[in-house]
């Protein structure tokens, strides 16, 4: 997420610029270049491109899920369905959203408790363990990282935690049980890791980290044995710019695959573009085993080679009753992020690309990061904007909605 750098931020106290140093969170915030984005558009002509994809309005079953907590993002639900977590601020739609929120589904008037955690320590996203537990990416705040962080915005212009310790932490009721950090993984110290799931069964963890180029990709960590990616079994997808893994388990598969988005940029202008993969995973004597990856979005020859086109698929949810894939995608490089969905049962066809609206005509724009339960009658989770706002809303397309897209894939 990159916001603008207001230049009036200079005449704020330094006390002020601490306290948002140690709210941060890892995403960078560039400052906003004059004509940055003209000029991109000028070198390449891909910039101008539109999704070339089937636009498909939903209007009902469109619903505002009313919970606490300020510039929300990254909803994740838990296998049945009954309970959601989203990143939140506790402060301001403007500050970062450093902390985890959980709503009860079951209860519409349950506006959601936040899940405690040392005070200068940062959430950067959080998930469901098939048993419940909140298994989450933390930021542990080390002494002088509020300081590192300040001076590194004072110099660079940009937010970036500096000084803090990478772990992945898991929470039942409050209390935390257990932490990983890169030692736990044979991972180099100071590894970012990230956007930890847990697989169905609760035998495996996926992650991704992008610290360095040596260690880039996507993992998985056997929790029966405790070998790990560096031990004696390798559990490394391999160097790719592979991201935000999920889990979902295809029909006729007895192991889950596991989704993803390949992130990279179009030669020779920087511009950020991004497609959908999945990778199948098998356990065979005690080992996990990779499969070779599919990708299923920006994979034909009107797109060309990759980093050729430009095309914004990211952040994958798969869907096992319907046997589609939900993502978020944006409409050219200067377009705003909607939802799109594949058909696996459907391959050669189009994705969709969804306008939101409902019945009493409010328009919704920006949607991101979607995410399902594991229930085949699951309706879909996203974040989004009702359009001319800034305001993050928790949004719901039901089931029954979804499964009209399947029809779509038909025709």
């Amino acid at each position: 997420m990159k916001l603008p750098y207001d230049l009036s931020m200079k005449k704020t106290s330094v006390l002020v610029l601490g306290v948002l140093a140690f709210t941060a969170y890892p995403s960078t915030v560039r400052p906003a270049l004059a004509g940055e984005c003209t000029e991109l558009a000028k070198k390449s002509v891909a910039s101008e491109t539109k999704v070339r994809y089937q636009q498909e309005k939903i209007k009902k079953g469109v619903d505002v899920i009313e919970m606490g907590g300020d510039a929300k993002e990254s909803p994740v639900v838990n296998a049945e369905g009954t309970k959601v977590l989203v990143n939140g601020s506790q402060w301001s739609d403007k500050m970062p959203p450093t902390e985890l929120y959980m709503k009860d589904l079951t209860n519409p008037a349950d506006m959601g408790k936040r899940i405690k955690k040392p005070l200068l320590n940062i959430f950067v996203k959080g998930s469901f363990a098939p048993n419940g537990d909140v298994i989450a990416c933390e930021l542990e705040y080390r002494f002088g990282a509020i300081i590192k962080t300040t001076w590194d915005f004072f110099q660079t212009g940009e937010w970036e935690p500096r000084g803090y310790h990478s772990v992945i932490s898991v929470y039942r009721d409050g209390e935390k049980l257990a932490t990983y950090d890169a030692a736990s993984f044979g991972l180099p110290k100071g590894t970012f890791l990230e956007h930890p799931r847990v697989s169905p069964d609760g035998k495996l963890m996926t992650f991704y980290t992008q610290s360095s180029k040596d260690v880039q990709g996507i993992y998985v960590y056997r929790f029966e044995s405790g070998t790990t990616i560096k031990g004696p079994q390798t559990y490394y997808m391999g160097n790719h710019l592979y991201k935000h893994p999920t889990w979902g388990t295809r029909p006729g598969r007895k192991f889950p695959s596991i989704f993803f988005h390949e992130q990279g940029e179009i030669a020779e202008t920087g511009e950020e573009i991004a497609r959908i993969g999945y990778v199948d995973i098998d356990v065979v004597n005690g080992e996990v085993r990779f499969g070779e990856p599919v990708f299923v979005t920006g994979k034909d020859a009107k797109f060309g080679q990759f980093g050729s086109t430009y095309i914004y698929d990211k952040h994958p949810a798969y869907h096992s009753g319907l046997n589609m894939v939900f993502f978020h995608s944006k409409d050219g490089l200067t377009g705003k992020k909607g939802i799109g969905v594949i058909s696996l049962d459907h391959p050669d066809h189009d994705p969709l690309f969804i306008k939101l609206s409902d019945e009493d005509e409010v328009k919704y724009t920006h949607a991101q990061h979607v995410d399902v339960s594991d229930r085949p009658d699951s309706p879909l989770y996203f974040v989004a904007r009702v359009k001319g706002e800034k305001k993050a809303r928790l949004l719901t397309i039901d089931f029954d909605r979804l499964a009209k897209l399947r029809k779509e894939f038909e025709n």
